[in-house]
């Protein structure tokens, strides 16, 4: 397990590196000055419509807690760079704890696309009964 944490974070933060320079994100992404990805709120309004409550909400408790930030600022479009003020230490973090949370795996080249609220749960809707 100590082995996949320390791989999963040198994964991280190798790929937080290769943002910077050389980074392309798939549409409908928009690649921001230094690497950053954004996503049009309305294209992650709608994964979130589908999302079941119960997964929304907890992974709003999660990243809360995670964080250390007021439920209220964890929208569903909320970045946890640039919204929630998370690094790259509490980002690999994040990860963890959504796999623990959710019994999934989440593999270090999925890990990397998963920087909104939306993102996680859409990942973990459709990753959960897999793994189960």
């Amino acid at each position: 397990m100590m082995f996949r944490r320390t791989a999963l974070f040198g994964a991280v933060l190798a790929a937080l590196v290769t943002l910077s320079s050389a980074f392309v994100a798939p549409a409908p992404s928009v690649v921001l000055r230094g690497g950053l990805r954004y996503r049009p709120a309305t294209h992650q309004s709608l994964l979130v419509l589908r999302a079941e409550p119960e997964v929304l909400e907890r992974v709003k408790d999660l990243v809360a807690e995670q964080l250390g930030v007021d439920k209220e600022k964890v929208t569903d479009s909320a970045n946890f760079v640039q919204d929630l003020g998370a690094d790259s230490l509490d980002s690999v973090e994040l990860v963890m704890a959504f796999e623990e949370k959710f019994g999934i795996e989440i593999p270090d080249e999925e890990a990397t696309n998963i920087v909104t609220v939306a993102d996680a749960v859409s990942y973990i809707e459709k990753n959960q009964s897999t793994s189960a």
